[in-house]
């Protein structure tokens, strides 16, 4: 997942997480987060990787060109 920030549209990201982590869906959630990311939706992103067992990677205000995300991923 590629986001500028946090869960703001009245979704419960928590409650996604643990459903699809208990109910046998078996994924890895990554988070890409770019810009200037806040406390709040740093706990949301960290829940949902170690929930998922997933990465979270910021790439903060640095490139957000393919080549920068992929150093990131690697």
């Amino acid at each position: 997942m590629v986001t500028d920030g946090e869960e703001t549209c009245g979704g419960n990201v928590k409650d996604a997480a643990d459903y699809a982590a208990s109910n046998g869906i078996s994924c890895k959630i990554h988070i890409i987060s770019i810009g200037v990311i806040t406390e709040e939706a740093i706990k949301q992103f960290e829940y949902i990787t170690t929930r998922t067992g997933g990465k979270n990677i910021s790439i903060g205000t640095k490139s957000t060109s393919k080549a920068s995300i992929d150093k990131e991923l690697s």
